[in-house]
């Protein structure tokens, strides 16, 4: 329990704080009631935004336009609710009421800008443009304006013409899709690899081009060499097999080189090869230029089946196998005759020469002094030994 000090003392701040709460009461301020018929004061009328020309001046808006046109404001919310039961409303201050309006209204236009008219061009810079639906003759030029026009640049500082100039390709067009072509008729294979061409059959009339001329060496050259003329015959006895007479392809050789012999040689092409070579290689550097050159050679027939230096029992020679020559002698160009017979003595340096020239291309050689069978012609023949070259 409290002491009678306390009592007193809360009795007298309770007297001392009444009177002024009461106080602080009157003096309040209360807002007054808005009367119920009241309604807003219409704004003053604005003038219309200027409307825009063609020639992007603005022009003031026209006399009789109603001030109705122009937007209202929007009552306040805060009008149609009721006040709370024991509350008052508190008014707006006029300042905020008579504002809110113009705040949601464009701004009125410029009163400098309503009587800005754009002025109008002189009467002789105004052309009027021509009618499209009517076809006259063409505008003449102003001739006041004729000295306004450029003069033509000279035609060394010209610049290239417009097709010279580089295109620009920073804009490239995208390609144009192809159109869908129709797939060929045919099958599978058709599709894939398209229609088969039709060759163009040669004119019936065209003329057959003429084969060229061969070369003066390749002309009639057999066995592949050039400037070895002959022809190719049928082949001769057992074509070269067993131990009977025959060549399985033999030529028969009519010229070497250029140079005739007295009478066509048949051999085989391997025999006839290693001639070419002597005669190239041994003969003509043999006789060099004496009597103007070599012009014939006198040579046996080469194939001839007979045994070895016509010996009855003697085995066969290699003429029957046509792997076989006999030189005879030598026709120079001047007429001059050189045989083998008469010339190994008189003119030695020449056969003997001619001689040791055999003994590279053939496998055997035999001279006058290898026996009395070769006393009047030189014997060479391909048939190869082991112990090598038989050369006499």
């Amino acid at each position: 329990m409290r002491g009678p000090r306390s009592l007193a003392l809360a009795l007298i701040t309770a007297l001392a704080c009444g009177p002024v709460a009461a106080e602080s009461l009157k003096t309040s301020p209360l807002p007054r009631p808005r009367p119920p018929t009241a309604a807003p004061l219409p704004a003053p009328p604005l003038p219309a935004a200027p409307k825009a020309t063609p020639g992007g001046v603005a022009l003031p808006a026209s006399a009789g336009q109603s001030p109705l046109d122009t937007p209202q404001p929007a009552p306040a919310a805060g009008a149609a609710d009721p006040a709370p039961a024991g509350r008052h409303p508190v008014p707006r201050p006029a300042s905020i009421a008579a504002t809110a309006p113009a705040e949601s209204l464009p701004p009125p236009a410029d009163p400098r800008l309503a009587g800005a008219h754009p002025k109008p061009r002189p009467a002789g810079l105004v052309t009027e443009p021509p009618a499209e639906a009517e076809a006259g003759p063409a505008p003449k030029a102003d001739p006041r304006l004729a000295g306004y026009r450029p003069k033509p640049r000279p035609a060394a500082l010209a610049g290239p013409p417009p097709e010279a100039a580089p295109q620009k390709t920073a804009a490239v067009a995208p390609p144009a899709q192809p159109a869908a072509q129709k797939p060929p008729p045919g099958g599978v294979l058709s599709r894939l690899f398209g229609a088969p061409r039709k060759r163009n059959a040669p004119a019936p009339d065209a003329p057959v081009p003429e084969a060229p001329a061969p070369a003066p060496g390749l002309r009639g050259a057999v066995c592949g060499v050039p400037g070895l003329i002959g022809q190719e015959v049928a082949p001769i006895g057992n074509g070269g097999r067993g131990s009977g007479c025959g060549i399985a392809a033999p030529v028969k050789i009519t010229a070497v080189s250029g140079i005739r012999l007295t009478q066509p040689m048949t051999v085989d092409c391997a025999t006839a090869t290693a001639f070419k070579r002597w005669v190239d290689r041994g003969i003509v550097p043999a006789v060099g230029g004496k009597g103007g050159g070599v012009a014939k050679l006198d040579v046996g027939p080469g194939y001839v089946c007979r045994p070895r230096n016509n010996q009855r029992g003697a085995k066969l020679s290699e003429h029957g196998r046509g792997k076989a020559i006999d030189l005879m002698g030598l026709v120079l160009k001047n007429g001059q005759v050189l045989d083998v017979k008469t010339g190994w003595k008189s003119q030695p340096r020449i056969f003997k020469a001619i001689h040791a020239a055999a003994c590279g291309p053939f496998g055997t050689v035999l001279g006058p002094k290898a026996d009395r069978y070769h006393q009047d012609h030189i014997h060479v023949d391909t048939q190869r030994y082991r112990s090598g070259t038989y050369c006499r």
